[in-house]
């Protein structure tokens, strides 16, 4: 028995195990994803949106809250508690790998869970990009019927692919604006 590993602390460990590595999942996961299962060279950029690391983070802290409630008391209770915190923890994983946002020189396909749409360059009469000094610029495609299309900038867009998205506007007719965040 005196060599024997406690189940609590069994769990207990491997509950700061994930709070040790899920930074490190959580950052690079839903990048190598998009990467992964939908890039394609012809591409300017394949996007993982923000809400696909806040999903995954969700995860983890769903995973770890587990993994200490079982290390606290096992009961019936907590083994019902285990399991929808468990298919709660999957559903939100799943729910991480479905957004994602293709930007082409022909079209831009964006990718909400199971709605996904999918805008050739010549609908768009203007693409407009705002800055700030806080926070991080984003795009804005505004399409012929007025719909605008926003894209968050992110570290994927460096300044060859931004480069790219002004010339795929400047072959498209598109009027391009740079212009800092409106003040609202």
């Amino acid at each position: 028995m005196l060599h024997e590993k406690s189940p609590r602390a069994v769990l207990m460990v491997w509950a700061i195990v994930i709070v040790l590595l899920s930074p490190l999942v959580i950052l690079f996961l839903p990048i190598t994803i998009t990467q992964s299962f939908f890039y394609d060279p012809s591409q300017i950029v394949v996007l993982a949106p923000t809400k696909n690391h806040y999903l995954l983070t969700l995860s983890f802290g769903l995973v770890f809250t587990l993994l200490v409630l079982l290390a606290l008391k096992r009961t019936k209770w907590t083994y019902l508690a285990s399991g929808v915190l468990t298919v709660a923890a999957v559903t939100a994983f799943i729910f991480s790998t479905l957004s994602y946002v293709i930007i082409h020189p022909d079209y831009i396909t964006v990718r909400d869970y199971w709605n996904k749409q999918e805008y050739a360059m010549d609908q768009f009469e203007a693409v407009v990009y705002e800055y700030g000094d806080d926070e991080p610029g984003r795009y804005q495609f505004i399409t012929k019927h007025g719909e605008v299309v926003v894209i968050q900038d992110s570290p994927q867009l460096h300044f060859e692919k931004r480069g790219a998205i002004y010339k795929t506007a400047l072959n498209y007719g598109l009027e391009f604006t740079e212009r800092p965040f409106k003040q609202n």
